[in-house]
């Protein structure tokens, strides 16, 4: 895995208003926070989803993590029973690499 080229997490979604959510690092520091997004309705009923848009968004550091470990597992294992099929090019190791890829900005 590549050295992140992202604010590194965890990350936490922090409700200023019922219209408005922050999303920062977890530990906040006095004077030199990083603001990673603000999700914002300047509608007069605030979506019923936006907090949890916004903890899906405080997540991805973790969720990214959690996926390289379990491709990287998956295709270890695939490696040591190579003669029982061709998992490590299913639709599911594709989509992990896929989205591994993304994240990391790999085309």
């Amino acid at each position: 895995m590549s050295e992140p080229n992202y604010t590194k997490g965890p990350w936490k979604a922090y409700k200023v208003s019922d219209e408005k959510y922050l999303i920062a690092p977890k530990r906040l520091k006095k004077g030199g926070n990083v603001c990673i997004a603000v999700l914002e309705c300047d509608c007069d009923s605030p979506d019923q989803n936006m907090e949890a848009d916004a903890r899906l968004i405080a997540a991805a550091p973790d969720l990214l993590k959690a996926l390289i470990k379990l491709h990287g597992a998956f295709q270890e294992a695939i490696e040591v029973k190579a003669n029982q099929g061709n998992w490590f090019h299913s639709k599911p190791m594709k989509q992990a690499r896929k989205a591994i890829d993304l994240a990391e900005g790999i085309k």
